[in-house]
C-alpha cells in the first residue's frame, strides 16, 4: 500500500536519522504535478497519506498542482487539513510578471558572466534591450515555464546568445540556429 511505501521509504529512514540527531529543523518535500496522476483516487490517496503523517514528522510538504476539482475536494474533506495547510493561487492577481522580469534580468546577467562568449557579451551593456525583455515577459503570460525555456535556450554555449534571443524575439530560427526552443 502507499502508506507502507511511505513508511518504509521515507518515514522510517527519517525517524532513524532524527534519533541520531539529524533533522533538528524541518525539511521540505516537494510534490509537483499531483494533478498529472492518472487516477483521481491516487491523487486523493497521496493527499490523505501526507495529511496523516505531516504533523508527526520533521517534514513540510509543498504540493504544486493545478486546482483540479477532486484535489480541492480532498483537501476540503480531510479533517484538520485546513489547519495545517495554506492555499496559494498563482494567477494574474499576484502579478507574476514582476517576478518573471526579475528572473529574466538575473538570468541574463548570469549569461553575460558565464557564457562561453562572456567576453563579447560584456561589450554589449544594453543586451537585452528593455523592449526585448518586455516581449519575453509578455509572452510568458504569467508562466515561468516559458521564461525558463527561453533562458535555457539562450544560455546554451553552442550558439551566440544574442542570436538565440533575436530568433526568439523575431519568432524565426533563421539566424543560423538549427534548434528550436519550443
Amino acid at each position: 500500500s502507499m502508506e507502507e511505501q511511505l513508511k518504509s521509504l521515507v518515514i522510517d529512514p527519517i525517524t532513524h536519522l532524527k534519533m541520531k540527531g539529524y533533522f533538528l529543523t524541518q525539511r521540505l518535500v516537494i510534490i509537483d504535478g499531483l494533478d498529472e496522476c492518472n487516477s483521481t483516487d491516487v491523487q486523493s490517496m497521496i493527499i490523505k497519506v501526507i495529511a496523516g503523517i505531516a504533523a508527526s514528522q520533521p517534514l513540510r510538504f509543498l504540493i504544486a498542482s493545478r486546482p483540479e476539482h477532486e484535489i480541492q475536494k480532498t483537501f476540503d474533506l480531510i479533517p484538520l487539513v485546513n489547519t495545517i495547510t495554506t492555499h496559494l493561487t498563482l494567477d494574474r492577481k499576484y502579478h507574476p510578471d514582476q517576478d518573471i522580469e526579475k528572473y529574466l534580468l538575473d538570468a541574463f546577467n548570469t549569461i553575460k558572466q558565464r557564457h562561453a562568449l562572456a567576453f563579447e557579451l560584456s561589450g554589449t551593456p544594453n543586451w537585452p534591450t528593455w523592449h526585448d525583455l518586455w516581449i519575453l515577459v509578455h509572452r510568458s503570460s504569467g508562466q515561468f515555464i516559458y521564461a525558463s525555456t527561453v533562458v535555457k535556450f539562450i544560455s546554451d554555449d553552442n550558439h551566440d546568445p544574442r542570436e538565440a534571443l533575436r530568433a526568439i524575439i523575431d519568432k524565426t530560427l533563421e539566424h543560423t540556429l538549427e534548434e528550436n526552443p519550443f
